[in-house]
């Protein structure tokens, strides 16, 4: 496999700029290592291989001046290969329980049989038991002097607090398209092959930031013959900027069916939400100003991020980073892990705001005060579309004494049909006809607010129409009378027991005495 036959051997072969690698390299030469490492990264980035080069240099029998490992002596070819006795690697997924640290911690007190240090390389350390980490912990506090712990993790926050602070933290970034097209052009010159740079950023860009994922893509297409769009499009950026174009034209069909099909070609969807999430991000720079922080996307993507850029309102675009955080999130807890993401797609679909260009084009430039509208956290999207007024005057086709006459008539036809709104729009009266809208005074913001609701709002001026056929509909306002206190703790806020529907029959005093009498029936 090419990421074993191309893994760097030396600190001087990782990809640069590296300052994990450069700060690693100072440690070794002023001979200010400790026993104790955490590096932290997502898949790909070169933990473990880092981590390897570390031991070859704590080992080294040749280290250069500037802290590189030889390569050359007994030591650095026994770790190569994989013999040398005193290098100790840790799958910590399989190995995860505290007997398997306490036999760690038993063998630990042996010196080492080979070299200066025997090093202890843990790979995804947070997969361990939390007896395990107990364990662990007592070893990291009290090492031997001849050992060294390398303890490698993708997930950062599932490490104990007590474990972090016993280590030093170097953190793997994902490598940039330029690192990755610089390394696999290495690799396309090393096996004589012919691929264009071009095609070289299309297999770094759908290898989602790993240098492994990377170099697989690239042994697929020289030696498989692979198309390399069928690669870019299954697991790159080319299938985000497909959903993101979807989303954009509220194509939910199709936007589903790009999940499926990532989800059916193996990706981790988990690990792709992220990935597009970071693509969201470019979008949201280039649409704010920031054009520089992705400035080393190939031409192709960053041709896309500024397209949609163009066509994205802020608003929606912060709308669609959060719904894809909070899909990330739900994916591992979920037994359907494509779920969260069709379910962020359906609801997206029904809430894109597009920036009309050819509106904006023509538009005169004359200045128009508009009200101030304060956007609410969370949106009822029924709510939105209720019918609003019209602006326009109305001659009123009937009078207030009209409503006033049959509002008792109304409540009752009101009772029998929806005893929840009834208890509503119970305590209110008419105040007033406007534009042929009769306008309803009640005490709480909160029955304000519910009989606004489409679905309640339209039951209310069914049976208005029906007693009143001239009716247009009818539109609350809050009473600037304080609500009457129902006992001295009231303060006339919105209590549970202001919402009190009318009772046709007494309650059993049982019953009454229990609940106070004050519960809506």
């Amino acid at each position: 496999m090419y990421y074993t036959k191309y893994r760097p051997q030396k600190f001087s072969e990782i990809s640069k700029p590296n300052e994990t690698a450069e700060a690693l390299m100072n440690q070794v030469k002023t001979g200010k290592t400790v026993h104790a490492y955490l590096f932290v990264g997502s898949r790909g980035t070169g933990k473990t291989t880092a981590a390897r080069i570390l031991a070859k240099a704590l080992n080294c029998q040749k280290i250069s001046k500037n802290g590189d490992p030889c390569d050359k002596c007994d030591s650095c070819k026994a770790i190569k290969n994989g013999s040398y006795i005193d290098l100790i690697e840790i799958d910590a997924a399989s190995n995860r329980g505290i007997d398997d640290v306490r036999d760690l911690r038993e063998k630990i007190k042996l010196s080492p049989s080979v070299g200066d240090k025997k090093v202890y390389i843990v790979d995804e350390v947070h997969m361990l038991t939390t007896e395990a980490f107990n364990a662990l912990l007592k070893t990291l506090e009290e090492p031997p002097k001849h050992a060294v712990f390398i303890l490698c993790t993708t997930e950062f926050h599932k490490v104990p607090e007590t474990i972090r602070s016993r280590c030093q933290v170097f953190k793997f970034k994902k490598p940039s398209i330029t690192q990755l097209v610089v390394k696999l052009g290495a690799i396309v010159k090393s096996e004589k092959a012919d691929v264009s740079k071009e095609d070289l950023k299309k297999i770094a860009a759908a290898s989602l930031g790993g240098f492994r994922d990377a170099e697989t893509l690239l042994q697929q297409v020289i030696e498989g013959g692979v198309e390399i769009d069928s690669i870019a499009y299954s697991a790159g950026t080319h299938s985000y900027i497909e959903l993101v174009d979807l989303l954009l034209s509220q194509n939910c069909e199709n936007a589903l069916r790009v999940i499926t099909k990532v989800y059916e070609d193996g990706v981790d969807l988990s690990v792709w939400t992220g990935d597009l999430l970071l693509y969201l991000r470019d979008v949201l720079f280039v649409a704010s100003g920031v054009s520089d922080y992705v400035a080393d996307a190939s031409d192709e993507i960053l041709a896309s991020v500024t397209k949609h850029a163009k066509n994205f309102e802020i608003s929606t675009l912060t709308k669609f980073i959060d719904r894809f955080l909070k899909a990330q999130l739900d994916i591992k807890d979920s037994c359907m892990p494509q779920l969260p993401l069709e379910l962020a797609v359906v609801e997206l679909c029904g809430n894109v705001k597009v920036v009309d260009t050819v509106a904006v084009e023509e538009q005169v430039s004359v200045e128009v005060e508009e009200p101030e509208v304060e956007e609410e956290e969370v949106v009822d999207e029924e709510k939105e579309k209720a019918p609003v007024p019209k602006s326009v005057e109305v001659k009123n086709t009937f009078r207030l004494e009209d409503i006033s006459d049959s509002w008792p008539q109304f409540l009752n036809k009101l009772f029998d049909q929806n005893k929840s709104i009834h208890a509503l729009i119970n305590g209110g009266s008419p105040v007033k006809i406007e534009n042929n809208f009769v306008i309803v005074e009640v005490a709480y913001a909160f029955h304000k607010e519910r009989l606004e609701d489409i679905k309640n709002r339209k039951v209310v001026e069914d049976i208005l129409c029906e007693i009143n056929p001239e009716v247009g509909g009818i539109k609350c306002v809050l009473s600037k009378d304080k609500p009457k206190q129902l006992s001295e703790k009231e303060t006339g806020e919105l209590t549970d027991r202001n919402v009190v529907a009318p009772r046709k029959a007494a309650l059993p005093t049982s019953i009454s005495k229990v609940f106070d009498g004050g519960l809506p029936f």
